[in-house]
């Protein structure tokens, strides 16, 4: 397999995915979600980015914007849940 450094010279577009070390593979970009903060747009924000072609998202508890990436992925009933990478940020205090 190859390594993390050697993948990314490899990326060419917002489909270009890593392989894990476990055989699954991620898209080399996700889309940041800090600004949405459940908003009355974020569903949409969301939504918009899927159809753009992002299946990968970065998310925190602190960024308030699960509901809304939730509810956006449940939408597109084209694609499987699978087909969606939810990067999920945690606090350090939260891992003591």
């Amino acid at each position: 397999m190859k390594d993390f450094v050697t993948q990314a010279k490899e990326f060419t577009n917002i489909n270009s995915t890593y392989t894990l070390n476990d055989g699954n593979r991620i898209p080399c970009v996700g889309f940041g979600t800090w600004k949405i903060r459940e908003n009355e747009n974020g569903e949409q924000i969301i939504l918009d980015a899927i159809n753009s072609g992002f299946r990968h998202f970065d998310s925190a508890a602190l960024y308030k914007s699960e509901t809304s990436i939730g509810k956006a992925i449940k939408k597109i009933r084209r694609s499987s849940r699978s087909d969606f990478y939810n990067h999920q940020s945690m606090e350090r205090r939260s891992l003591s």
